[in-house]
């Protein structure tokens, strides 16, 4: 069975994401994360929408 990507539109990319100023405080935050809930598995990524530095789940690692 293969997934099916999703397409990204720019309300799944932005809408209820905080917009980090840059990948040094995307990081701080999944630094944040780790340390309140374990082991997350996510990654900072630049919004082609926004421009500013977002956080989400590894391809894979959504339960």
């Amino acid at each position: 069975m293969t997934r099916r990507r999703h397409r990204t539109t720019r309300a799944r990319a932005c809408t209820g994401k905080h917009a980090h100023r840059d990948r040094a405080a995307a990081l701080a935050q999944i630094a944040s994360l780790r340390r309140m809930d374990g082991a997350v598995r996510m990654a900072p990524y630049r919004c082609p929408y926004c421009r500013h530095w977002h956080v989400g789940h590894l391809p894979g690692s959504r339960h």
